[in-house]
């Protein structure tokens, strides 16, 4: 029986889980593939140039949620001055941040090595299962109370790790997105780093949908799941007191559609807004700007002139001339970063926060 202040020491192998066929799990996983493939017949019709720096920016506020649900909270808002700014803005979350997201970008290989924070970190293969005595437990957002302590034991740790990385190698694609839904448990319960072991269970998930080769490389877990943060730490002791593994899959599965449908969205008010950015530049500032404009201010929220110059091969001084027609227009506003001043387009930010 599990008792959430010792050590759980009795996960079973991720070989020895069954999960019964049920009608609502296998609706649920009609729908959430049915779902994936609507996204990626809307991505279809945009250039991959575009879209790909749309999810990168969705991805980056999806990242900072997932950080948040790791205690790490970071203002989205700051997340996005540092990818600009070449101030020191930097705390250890931020350079956390932007090296998961470098290396997960370059990542295809899933394995206990590769998720590991201190590989992705130093940029060294460490060793996989790097938890030392430290107490690492899975505790309520709202009491703070441990709810779950994961396995001690060296044995059962060697066990469950070799489990998990043969599942990794070997995944059975016919039941794609079960697996994916118990390998994220299995990673959260065994819990095998010093730190962020529930980042790296979601940054999992995110590598999974990576490897099925659609025309996106991530979805929005950690931002559907911060809706409701409590539910996903008392699903955890549910599943692991009371081996309530197919409901963990339901719960995950459906979390997978809503991650897909809100991409969507943001994918779409991400192309109306810049629909509507293009008539001001071409039509409606003092004079008409270049359309290759568009495409700057929308790679990230905070335009700097070094962007324009760089893009249009022009002037400083007309790059300056450019910003001052958008900042008149509406479309930008200056803001001071350090000894640097940046231009913040504030309703790709929004959009990016929601």
């Amino acid at each position: 029986m599990l008792n959430s202040q010792f050590p759980y020491n009795e996960l079973p192998k991720l070989q020895d889980i069954v999960i019964e066929p049920e009608r609502k799990l296998t609706e649920a996983c009609s729908t959430c593939w049915k779902t994936l493939y609507q996204l990626h017949g809307f991505l279809d019709a945009f250039e991959s140039g575009t879209v790909n720096g749309d999810l990168l920016l969705l991805q980056l506020a999806d990242a900072r949620h997932s950080f948040d649900l790791d205690k790490k909270p970071i203002a989205i808002s700051r997340v996005f001055e540092a990818y600009s700014s070449e101030n020191a803005l930097g705390d250890d979350t931020l350079d956390t941040l932007f090296a998961f997201l470098a290396q997960y970008r370059h990542t295809d290989e899933i394995s206990l090595d590769t998720l590991s924070p201190a590989y992705l970190l130093s940029g060294r293969k460490k060793t996989g299962l790097s938890r030392d005595r430290k107490d690492i437990n899975i505790r309520s957002y709202h009491t703070n109370l441990t709810l779950y302590t994961p396995p001690a034991q060296a044995s059962v740790i060697k066990s469950l790790k070799e489990d998990l990385e043969y599942t990794f190698r070997n995944p059975r694609n016919e039941e794609g997105l079960i697996q994916m839904c118990l390998c994220h448990f299995q990673l959260r319960a065994l819990a095998p780093y010093n730190a962020l072991n529930d980042h790296a269970a979601r940054v999992f998930s995110q590598l999974w949908i990576k490897s099925l080769k659609l025309n996106f490389s991530f979805l929005p877990f950690s931002r559907i799941i911060s809706e409701n943060r409590e539910a996903y730490q008392l699903m955890m002791r549910e599943v692991a007191g009371k081996g309530r593994y197919a409901d963990w899959c339901l719960y995950l599965v459906q979390i997978t559609t809503e991650a897909a449908t809100y991409l969507l969205a943001r994918l779409k008010d991400i192309q109306s807004l810049r629909k509507n950015t293009y008539d001001l530049i071409t039509k409606y500032t003092e004079y008409p700007l270049p359309a290759e404009l568009l495409g700057i201010v929308f790679s990230r929220p905070f335009i700097k002139p070094k962007y324009i110059t760089e893009a249009l091969q022009c002037h400083r001084q007309t790059a300056y001339a450019y910003l001052g027609h958008m900042v008149r227009a509406g479309i930008l506003v200056e803001k001071r970063s350090g000894r640097e001043k940046l231009y913040l387009h504030k309703q790709l930010l929004d959009v990016l926060s929601n």
